[in-house]
């Protein structure tokens, strides 16, 4: 007579279980239950792919520079397709976000981990007018689509408040520096050939034998007069040009040779971009 009991207990255990099983968690409980707060997103095999344009809509001031007639400009990066847009090498990122009440001054904390082997392609870049249905005409190149190799930088965002001293930092190390190629700046073309200033690659990297970049705290902040970007104290580096040419591009025009700027000092500088 006793297995009534043990089915007795045994249903008002499973009853128990469900009922503290419906019960509503919160963050807090959460956090305690798996000793994690906070949203992690990941983004695998991430590969963005689009054309940007960029649009100066009043032009230039009258007679400014030679402008006779102000009229709506653009910038535009790609030609359209996908093999020609602006785009990212695939790759996984690791969005990680958080926040704190901070003592009254909450902020929300935005930790994005770039993958190791990130390769940046601008396309071709045009300058552009813009007819009465907005769209683009008589566009120039003025850019060939460049190459950007980098990878392994943090970047850590913070809105609401900045205890961290700016909006954005960036940490980390890009291997072998930054590297650029196939860059080049057009003036003009005649015949199907390009004219202007060519680099085959630019390299930026920590001054002295190291081939890296090591960013250890470059700040970025928005202020009422735009938005700086200081680089870290003391930042001094090496910037490293091969194949230089002036005038024609082609490849068989010759090149006057490689250029290298050392112990270029950086730290106590600083950029603002703003709109006028």
């Amino acid at each position: 007579m006793a297995k009534p009991k043990y089915i007795i207990t045994a249903l008002l255990l499973l009853l128990n279980s469900s009922v503290f099983a419906m019960q509503p968690l919160d963050d807090e409980n959460l956090s305690n239950a798996t000793g994690q707060d906070g949203i992690t997103i990941k983004l695998q095999d991430y590969q963005p792919n689009a054309r940007i344009i960029w649009t100066d809509n009043d032009g230039m001031a009258p007679a400014d520079h030679g402008i006779i007639s102000p009229q709506a400009g653009s910038v535009v990066f790609g030609d359209g397709t996908a093999a020609g847009n602006f785009r990212l090498s695939k790759g996984d990122t690791v969005i990680t976000m958080d926040t704190d009440g901070n003592g009254g001054n909450a902020v929300l904390n935005i930790n994005i981990d770039l993958p190791d082997d990130l390769t940046i392609n601008t396309g071709d870049v045009y300058v552009a007018g813009k007819d009465t249905n907005n769209n683009l005409v008589n566009q120039t190149k003025i850019m060939r689509d460049m190459t950007v190799k980098l990878g392994g930088l943090n970047i850590n965002v913070q809105l609401g408040a900045a205890p961290q001293g700016s909006m954005m930092l960036v940490t980390g190390v890009v291997q072998s520096g930054i590297q650029v190629s196939n860059i080049a700046l057009i003036g003009a073309t005649s015949g199907g050939n390009e004219y202007g200033i060519g680099i085959s690659q630019l390299i930026l990297k920590d001054t002295g034998a190291s081939n890296d970049l090591t960013f250890n705290g470059m700040g970025v902040s928005v202020l009422s007069s735009g938005l700086r970007i200081t680089p870290s104290a003391g930042k001094v580096v090496d910037v490293l040009m091969s194949d230089v040419k002036v005038g024609g591009l082609g490849a068989s025009d010759p090149a006057i040779g490689g250029v290298a700027l050392l112990g270029l000092q950086l730290g106590g500088t600083s950029l603002t971009i703003s709109g006028h």
